[in-house]
């Protein structure tokens, strides 16, 4: 990237931007850890594909418990594939062990959603909005819709 802006970066500056990037995404909304609760509790088989660098899914496996709900937890820098590259999702189709069909894929971003429809898995847009307190999740409500695949 430095390249294409011009100018190089030294070992210090590039420490710093990675910290600053991590920064970023170091935030994690309760709500979506109320929901991860309720579809884990509701007997469903839950994968996490992520483009993430490895910097930040180290940080990750070290402070946050809540990953260990998820059967295949797909890191991009730690399988090799990114989003919305097809191997990223054959990679899940793998790793959960179902059809694509059983496979229930959600994401904020349509063109990863698209190419996870182009694999032969449902799909999902995730629009952030402000939740009304009857959209929140309640234990055992609505994860039934889902139609899971078995747990292994």
């Amino acid at each position: 990237m430095a390249g294409t802006l011009g100018t190089t970066f030294d070992r210090a500056r590039t420490a710093g931007l990675i910290a600053a990037d991590c920064g970023s995404w170091r935030a994690v909304d309760p709500r979506m850890l109320d929901l991860l609760d309720v579809l884990a509790c509701s007997g469903l088989t839950l994968g996490l594909l992520s483009n993430i660098p490895p910097e930040l899914a180290d940080e990750f496996r070290r402070r946050h418990a809540w990953l260990d709900r998820f059967a295949a937890l797909g890191f991009s820098c730690r399988i090799g594939q990114v989003k919305p590259e097809p191997a990223a999702f054959d990679w899940c189709v793998t790793a959960l062990g179902v059809e694509p069909a059983g496979i229930l894929f959600v994401d904020d971003r349509e063109e990863n959603v698209r190419a996870a429809r182009a694999r032969g898995m449902r799909g999902h847009v995730h629009r952030r909005r402000r939740p009304r307190a009857e959209h929140r999740p309640r234990s055992g409500t609505g994860a039934g819709q889902l139609n899971p695949a078995p747990r292994r």
